[in-house]
């Protein structure tokens, strides 16, 4: 689950000094989650359209 700080030019177009603010996001999106409950290893398989690895879970 990648994450991070925003970069300073996000904050400051969403209004935000940086020298006052800071932030953190954490990215959990579907296909992350199915990767923890599938046990997939690699992000790139769920986005090949290989039909052989998507129908396993069909």
């Amino acid at each position: 689950m990648p994450g991070g700080s925003p970069h300073p030019n996000v904050l400051r177009a969403a209004g935000l000094d940086p020298e006052r603010w800071t932030g953190c996001y954490v990215n959990v999106g579907l296909d992350r989650l199915v990767m923890m409950r599938y046990g997939i290893d690699d992000v790139r398989l769920l986005h090949s359209a290989d039909l052989r690895f998507l129908t396993q879970f069909a």
